[in-house]
């Protein structure tokens, strides 16, 4: 990744085993919603047609407007999930807005179709949980999955989530903080 890129959002760059997450700033954001091949060339990626999906696409423009207004929403959105040598998007995965009162937020994540069934979702879940509960405003992290998606219900299952209620075709799950706080 260039070093200018890189320079001031190292604090918002989770390093996992075999992952690097990074939450969409406004820049990244337009140009995926203009320019998506232009994102691949800046960022010095390989490109795929499998990423950006329509899903993030749609969530772009709503995600930008609040961070626009709100600076400090950056990591509440989408964060992009490359491979850990920066060289290839795995997909995405990120929070569905700040937290709540109750401080609760909504996960979600996908993964490019050739990258799936070798942990990364998993990985990228349990790295966004751990960060948004380093927080002291969140308590809880809920996920939606459907019913017949048992792929997505066991990446919630191995992050600790639980089972919590059904919506017709949809399941519900959570995971509350464990440690105390001091």
């Amino acid at each position: 990744m260039p070093q200018e890129i890189m320079k001031g959002i190292e604090a918002l760059l989770l390093k996992t085993s075999h992952l690097l997450l990074r939450p969409f700033e406004e820049w990244m954001g337009r140009l995926i919603i203009n320019h998506p091949l232009e994102f691949f060339k800046q960022l010095d990626l390989q490109r795929t047609n499998e990423w950006p999906h329509s899903g993030l696409k749609a969530l772009m423009p709503l995600y930008l407007e609040e961070l626009h207004h709100n600076k400090s929403h950056l990591g509440f959105g989408p964060w992009a999930i490359f491979d850990r040598n920066h060289s290839y998007v795995i997909g995405d995965a990120g929070f569905k807005g700040a937290p709540s009162e109750e401080g609760a937020l909504e996960i979600g994540y996908s993964i490019v179709p050739e990258e799936r069934g070798k942990g990364y979702a998993t990985e990228a879940v349990s790295a966004l949980c751990q960060w948004a509960f380093e927080l002291n405003n969140v308590t809880e992290v809920r996920a939606e999955c459907d019913r017949d998606n048992i792929p997505s219900q066991r990446v919630l299952e191995h992050n600790q989530f639980s089972f919590h209620d059904a919506d017709q075709d949809i399941f519900i799950y959570k995971r509350q903080i464990r440690e105390a706080r001091t």
